[in-house]
Formats: C-alpha cells, sequence, structure tokens
C-alpha cells in the first residue's frame, strides 16, 4: 500500500500543470503630477501643443535633443526637420504631440515616459510589433471590416502582430497576450515603437530630449 502511495505522488510531480497568466492591460495614467517641476513642465507642454506656440516649446527642449535615428541632432536641426522654422502652426509636429500626450506619462526617478505604456509595457517585447489601443473599449473583429464579429472588447490591452497590415481598408491583424486573434483598425493604436517623448531633470529643470520614433 504504502508503495503504491509513493508512486503516486511522484507520478504528481511529473505533471506539468498549466501556470495562470493574466493578461496584460496598460491603461494610461499620470505617474508624473506627483512630481511639482515636472507637472509643471508638462503643464507647459500641453499648453504649447493647445496654442501651437513654437518658441514655448523649443524653450521645453534640450539643445542636444534626439529626434531622428540618422537626420540630424540636436534642436537646430529638430528645428528644420519639424518645420519650425517657416510655419510653425502648420508643422507637422502638432498632431503627433496630441496623440501621445493623451496617453499618460510614467515616472521613474530623474526620468520621464510620454506614453505611459512606453516604459510599462514590460521588458522583452518588440516595439515594432507591439501595439496599444489609443482609447478604451476599441472592438477586436474577426475580419478586417467594421460590421465583422467582435471578438473581445479591448481596455487598454497589449497586443502583439500577427503577419503584416491587411490590405483590406487600414487593418491590423493582432492577438492579445491571451492569443485572442483579431483585426484592430490601426488608426485606433499605437505602435510602442511610435513616437515618444522622453525627459530627463538637469540643474533643477525637467526638459526634453527625445522626441523621436523608430529603434
Amino acid at each position: 500500500m504504502m508503495i503504491r502511495i509513493v508512486a503516486a505522488l511522484l507520478a504528481l510531480t511529473l505533471i506539468t500543470w498549466p501556470i495562470a497568466v493574466s493578461a496584460k492591460r496598460v491603461p494610461p495614467k499620470d505617474e508624473c503630477a506627483r512630481d511639482p517641476g515636472l507637472a509643471a513642465t508638462l503643464r507647459q507642454l500641453h499648453a504649447a501643443h493647445d496654442k501651437r506656440d513654437a518658441r514655448l516649446l523649443l524653450d521645453l527642449i534640450n539643445d542636444d535633443v534626439l529626434f531622428s535615428f540618422g537626420d540630424g541632432a540636436g534642436k537646430a536641426d529638430f528645428i528644420r526637420a519639424w518645420k519650425l522654422d517657416r510655419n510653425p502652426q502648420r508643422s507637422a509636429i502638432w498632431a503627433e504631440l496630441g496623440k501621445v500626450l493623451a496617453l499618460g506619462c510614467a515616472l521613474d526617478r530623474d526620468k520621464a515616459s510620454i506614453p505611459h505604456f512606453y516604459a510599462r509595457a514590460g521588458a522583452g517585447r518588440d516595439g515594432f510589433a507591439t501595439w496599444i489601443p489609443i482609447v478604451p473599449n476599441v472592438n477586436l473583429r474577426r475580419m478586417p471590416r467594421p460590421n465583422a464579429p467582435v471578438v473581445k472588447m479591448l481596455r487598454w490591452d497589449i497586443l502583439s502582430s500577427v503577419g503584416h497590415p491587411s490590405e483590406v481598408g487600414r487593418w491590423a491583424k493582432v492577438e492579445t497576450d491571451e492569443r485572442q486573434a483579431g483585426y484592430v483598425r490601426t488608426d485606433l493604436l499605437q505602435n510602442l515603437a511610435g513616437y515618444r517623448i522622453l525627459l530627463s531633470k538637469s540643474r533643477g529643470r525637467w526638459r526634453i530630449n527625445t522626441f523621436v520614433t523608430g529603434d
């Protein structure tokens, strides 16, 4: 009898039990509000965006700002690249700023990241293949069309690319961390390697040292 019990216990140790893994979701948060100096800088940044005020924006940017992986560096090149020296009101920078400023801010000591999920998505993810909805309650659909059945309602779920964006309209085939796959409109997604703002604190002042896309 004892031999049978021991054998049963040994058999149990050989079973690989499934590990419960919660789906990863990263709703945008404003962690940066807890630092008064950073909060003040971000209020100025929002004001610059709302007024399309190039002078105010440039006052918040470091002289050695990184804005490209190969097409120049520093504030002077930044100004030319975004056409802030000609007709700043029509610069494409305002649209890009607006998208990321709506997605929260992560704070890690003397460094801050916008959007929030850029620093909170978790290590080891492929930036170009990782996405998050930019609004709550986004439909993950079975097929790349507006009237297709809904697989799941996404609430800030982190998504991974499955193949390439569909040629039918503007859809991306993605899957959740729960392995639920489907299609989402690309205009409702932000890529982890998309535009992000990185700020750092130097000599008591918070300033933008990076506004870049890609990797």
